[in-house]
């Protein structure tokens, strides 16, 4: 297979699995108001949980073993991933689903931001020029102190900030770590932490409909993870992480059809300016990685 088909696979497996992705985030919040978060994510994660376990049986990678420094690693990355669910499921059921996943769409700016100050990586002033126009357009959705504020933004914000720091951890894992397993035990944590936290709610009583779309959404948020791996592995990642930005569309179109959620003109440019400026870091970032690869 040559490289530009490779790339083109690789490209719409990443749009598969944001398009999964962001239909496990609608499922959610279709029930987000009619069930408490620890509950739903309670159940979402008991399949999710089971898949990967089983994977894991079978490929045998838990019989590998890991150094001490990768298991506080890995478990730091659990936690981090415990607290970014939660806030991001709670940011979720009470904003536009476009407004979440716009704000979300800043992660590639914040990880090369933490890289900087944790991981000592280098980046030029243009990346940095466009890192400081992404967190303006997060403000332009945010909008702190405007009147119609919502607190919940927060919440997304601070989702953001755990899933920086679940990145920047799982840069620092040894490359014996498989991707499988990792995967795994951040699985099996947040159904341990949202059993736990489920025992500190009153339960509410759930139909088969609220039933069948939290199973639905466990089954798209699996395949989401499967197409992301698959799309990294199948092409170039300077060419193929872009593609991540489809969520965007995503997003829009399954809050209007299932929300009749449609984002206000300061939203929609405050989504554009992120993307725009994720988009020259990511291809200034292969540039940059050519450049050292040729020189």
């Amino acid at each position: 297979m040559n490289v530009d088909s490779e790339n083109f696979r690789g490209a719409w497996l990443m749009v598969c699995s944001m398009v999964l992705y962001t239909l496990n985030d609608a499922c959610l919040k279709s029930v987000g108001t009619e069930l408490p978060v620890f509950q739903s994510i309670f159940i979402r994660s008991i399949l999710v949980a089971i898949f990967f376990l089983l994977v894991v049986w079978f490929t045998g990678a838990f019989k590998s073993s890991i150094p001490l420094k990768d298991i506080k690693l890995l478990a730091l990355r659990a936690i981090a991933e415990i607290v970014s669910t939660f806030f991001f499921i709670s940011a979720l059921i009470k904003m536009p689903i476009a407004n979440v996943v716009s704000i979300v769409q800043i992660l590639p700016l914040t990880v090369s931001l933490g890289a900087v100050f944790f991981l000592r990586e280098r980046i030029g002033w243009r990346r940095v020029m466009a890192i400081i126009v992404g967190f303006i357009g997060v403000l332009l959705i945010v909008r702190p102190g405007a009147g119609d504020f919502n607190f919940y933004s927060i919440y997304a914000l601070l989702a953001v900030f755990f899933v920086t720091l679940r990145e920047l951890v799982t840069r620092r894992l040894s490359k014996e770590v498989s991707s499988i397993y990792v995967a795994t035990t951040t699985a099996v944590s947040v159904f341990i932490f949202s059993a736990m936290g489920s025992l500190t709610i009153t339960w509410v009583a759930i139909d088969p409909m609220q039933l069948l779309k939290l199973i639905t959404a466990s089954i798209f948020l699996t395949g989401g993870y499967l197409c992301a791996v698959l799309a990294i592995r199948n092409g170039d990642i300077g060419f193929v992480a872009p593609f991540r930005y489809t969520s965007l569309i995503a997003a829009l179109i399954l809050g209007l059809v299932f929300f009749g959620e449609w984002p206000d003109t300061l939203t929609i440019f405050g989504a554009l300016t992120i993307f725009i400026a994720g988009m020259f870091s990511l291809l200034r970032e292969k540039k940059v990685r050519l450049q050292k690869s040729n020189g």
